[in-house]
Protein backbone atom coordinates (compact mmCIF):
# COMPACT_ATOMS: atom_id res chain seq x y z
CA UNK A 1 0.00 0.00 0.00
CA UNK A 2 3.27 2.42 0.66
CA UNK A 3 3.74 2.51 -3.28
CA UNK A 4 -0.03 2.86 -4.15
CA UNK A 5 -0.33 5.79 -1.91
CA UNK A 6 3.00 7.25 -3.32
CA UNK A 7 1.42 6.89 -6.39
CA UNK A 8 -1.59 8.95 -6.16
CA UNK A 9 0.59 11.31 -4.37
CA UNK A 10 2.27 11.75 -7.38
CA UNK A 11 -0.56 12.06 -9.22
CA UNK A 12 -2.77 14.84 -6.95
CA UNK A 13 0.98 17.01 -7.31
CA UNK A 14 1.10 16.80 -11.24
CA UNK A 15 -2.13 18.70 -11.85
CA UNK A 16 -1.11 21.71 -8.92
CA UNK A 17 2.38 21.82 -10.78
CA UNK A 18 0.36 21.99 -14.55
CA UNK A 19 -1.46 24.71 -12.52
CA UNK A 20 1.06 26.59 -12.11
CA UNK A 21 2.55 26.56 -15.21
CA UNK A 22 -0.23 27.18 -16.59
CA UNK A 23 -0.68 30.30 -14.47
CA UNK A 24 2.88 31.63 -14.59
CA UNK A 25 2.80 31.04 -18.74
CA UNK A 26 -0.27 33.25 -18.60
CA UNK A 27 1.54 36.13 -16.24
CA UNK A 28 4.02 36.16 -19.06
CA UNK A 29 2.05 36.33 -21.97
CA UNK A 30 0.23 39.21 -20.34
CA UNK A 31 3.22 41.42 -19.06
CA UNK A 32 4.62 40.67 -22.56
CA UNK A 33 1.60 42.26 -24.30
CA UNK A 34 1.35 44.91 -21.40
CA UNK A 35 4.84 45.61 -23.08
CA UNK A 36 4.19 45.77 -26.38
CA UNK A 37 1.42 47.88 -26.14
CA UNK A 38 3.76 49.90 -24.01
CA UNK A 39 5.98 50.18 -27.10
CA UNK A 40 3.52 50.66 -29.97
CA UNK A 41 2.65 53.71 -28.05
CA UNK A 42 5.78 55.21 -27.47
CA UNK A 43 6.45 54.73 -30.80
CA UNK A 44 3.94 56.31 -32.09
CA UNK A 45 4.07 59.19 -29.68
CA UNK A 46 7.88 59.45 -30.76
CA UNK A 47 6.83 59.37 -33.96
CA UNK A 48 4.66 62.09 -33.86
CA UNK A 49 7.60 64.30 -32.23
CA UNK A 50 9.76 63.62 -34.67
CA UNK A 51 7.55 64.61 -37.48
CA UNK A 52 6.88 68.07 -35.96
CA UNK A 53 10.63 68.38 -35.44
CA UNK A 54 11.47 69.96 -39.17
CA UNK A 55 13.86 72.03 -39.51
CA UNK A 56 13.19 75.90 -39.21
CA UNK A 57 12.13 75.19 -35.35
CA UNK A 58 8.66 73.55 -36.20
CA UNK A 59 8.73 71.65 -32.90
CA UNK A 60 8.84 74.74 -31.08
CA UNK A 61 6.11 76.37 -32.96
CA UNK A 62 3.63 72.93 -32.68
CA UNK A 63 4.30 72.30 -29.11
CA UNK A 64 3.30 76.29 -28.14
CA UNK A 65 0.24 75.66 -29.93
CA UNK A 66 -0.75 73.12 -28.26
CA UNK A 67 -0.41 74.69 -24.54
CA UNK A 68 -2.03 78.13 -26.06
CA UNK A 69 -4.75 79.47 -23.87
CA UNK A 70 -8.25 79.34 -25.46
CA UNK A 71 -10.46 81.49 -25.15
CA UNK A 72 -14.61 82.08 -26.25
CA UNK A 73 -15.32 84.98 -28.23
CA UNK A 74 -19.74 85.26 -27.93
CA UNK A 75 -21.53 86.94 -30.97
CA UNK A 76 -24.89 88.71 -30.06
CA UNK A 77 -28.10 86.35 -31.45
CA UNK A 78 -29.15 86.34 -34.33
CA UNK A 79 -32.76 86.13 -35.41
CA UNK A 80 -33.98 85.75 -39.45
CA UNK A 81 -36.58 84.60 -41.23
CA UNK A 82 -36.15 80.81 -42.90
CA UNK A 83 -38.07 79.24 -45.57
CA UNK A 84 -41.29 76.16 -44.94
CA UNK A 85 -42.76 75.72 -48.18
CA UNK A 86 -45.10 78.57 -47.81
CA UNK A 87 -44.54 79.51 -44.18
CA UNK A 88 -42.20 81.78 -42.45
CA UNK A 89 -39.96 80.86 -39.52
CA UNK A 90 -37.98 82.28 -37.84
CA UNK A 91 -34.74 80.87 -36.70
CA UNK A 92 -32.91 82.28 -33.57
CA UNK A 93 -28.91 81.31 -33.04
CA UNK A 94 -26.61 82.19 -30.71
CA UNK A 95 -22.80 80.78 -31.24
CA UNK A 96 -19.70 81.67 -29.50
CA UNK A 97 -16.36 80.55 -30.83
CA UNK A 98 -13.22 79.17 -29.03
CA UNK A 99 -10.56 81.34 -29.99
CA UNK A 100 -6.39 80.81 -29.51
CA UNK A 101 -6.13 84.54 -27.13
CA UNK A 102 -2.68 85.76 -25.37
CA UNK A 103 -4.90 87.11 -22.71
CA UNK A 104 -7.97 89.26 -21.58
CA UNK A 105 -8.04 91.55 -24.78
CA UNK A 106 -9.58 89.05 -27.18
CA UNK A 107 -12.69 91.36 -27.28
CA UNK A 108 -10.45 94.09 -28.38
CA UNK A 109 -8.86 91.40 -30.91
CA UNK A 110 -11.47 90.50 -32.47
CA UNK A 111 -13.96 93.22 -32.72
CA UNK A 112 -12.63 95.04 -36.07
CA UNK A 113 -13.64 91.22 -37.63
CA UNK A 114 -17.12 91.34 -36.00
CA UNK A 115 -19.18 93.24 -38.47
CA UNK A 116 -18.17 90.95 -41.38
CA UNK A 117 -18.46 88.34 -39.41
CA UNK A 118 -22.00 88.81 -38.64
CA UNK A 119 -22.85 89.64 -42.04
CA UNK A 120 -21.72 86.54 -43.33
CA UNK A 121 -23.19 84.64 -41.01
CA UNK A 122 -26.67 86.16 -41.76
CA UNK A 123 -26.08 85.69 -45.40
CA UNK A 124 -25.26 82.26 -44.32
CA UNK A 125 -28.26 81.50 -42.00
CA UNK A 126 -30.67 83.12 -44.22
CA UNK A 127 -29.92 80.81 -47.08
CA UNK A 128 -31.08 78.43 -44.88
CA UNK A 129 -34.69 76.62 -44.78
CA UNK A 130 -36.33 74.28 -42.09
CA UNK A 131 -35.12 71.29 -43.21
CA UNK A 132 -31.69 72.54 -43.71
CA UNK A 133 -31.59 72.87 -39.72
CA UNK A 134 -33.71 70.61 -38.25
CA UNK A 135 -32.04 67.82 -37.77
CA UNK A 136 -28.43 67.08 -36.35
CA UNK A 137 -26.66 66.27 -39.77
CA UNK A 138 -28.16 69.83 -40.61
CA UNK A 139 -27.02 71.42 -37.53
CA UNK A 140 -23.22 69.67 -37.92
CA UNK A 141 -23.31 71.14 -41.47
CA UNK A 142 -24.37 74.90 -40.35
CA UNK A 143 -21.65 74.96 -37.56
CA UNK A 144 -19.24 73.67 -40.75
CA UNK A 145 -20.24 76.32 -43.05
CA UNK A 146 -19.85 78.81 -39.97
CA UNK A 147 -16.61 77.95 -39.06
CA UNK A 148 -15.51 77.98 -42.58
CA UNK A 149 -16.58 81.43 -42.37
CA UNK A 150 -15.07 82.39 -39.84
CA UNK A 151 -11.70 80.84 -40.49
CA UNK A 152 -11.84 83.54 -43.65
CA UNK A 153 -12.78 86.37 -41.40
CA UNK A 154 -10.53 85.94 -38.30
CA UNK A 155 -7.01 86.55 -38.15
CA UNK A 156 -5.16 83.00 -39.95
CA UNK A 157 -5.29 79.78 -37.21
CA UNK A 158 -7.15 82.24 -34.57
CA UNK A 159 -10.89 80.01 -34.41
CA UNK A 160 -10.68 76.57 -33.53
CA UNK A 161 -14.34 75.66 -32.91
CA UNK A 162 -17.69 76.99 -32.95
CA UNK A 163 -20.43 76.31 -30.25
CA UNK A 164 -24.17 76.57 -30.23
CA UNK A 165 -25.66 78.08 -27.31
CA UNK A 166 -28.63 78.81 -28.20
CA UNK A 167 -30.80 77.63 -31.35
CA UNK A 168 -34.75 78.23 -31.50
CA UNK A 169 -36.86 77.33 -34.53
CA UNK A 170 -40.22 78.66 -34.40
Amino acid sequence: MAKGEEHEEESVEKPEGGKKKLIIIGTAILVALACIAGGVAFYLNSTAGEAADQPGGKKAESSSKKHEATALYPVEPFVVNIRDNTDVRYLKVKLEFEVIAAGPEVKAEFDPYLPKLRDSILMLLTSKTLADVQDLPGKTRLRQEIMTSAVRIFPRGKVTQVFFTDFVVQ
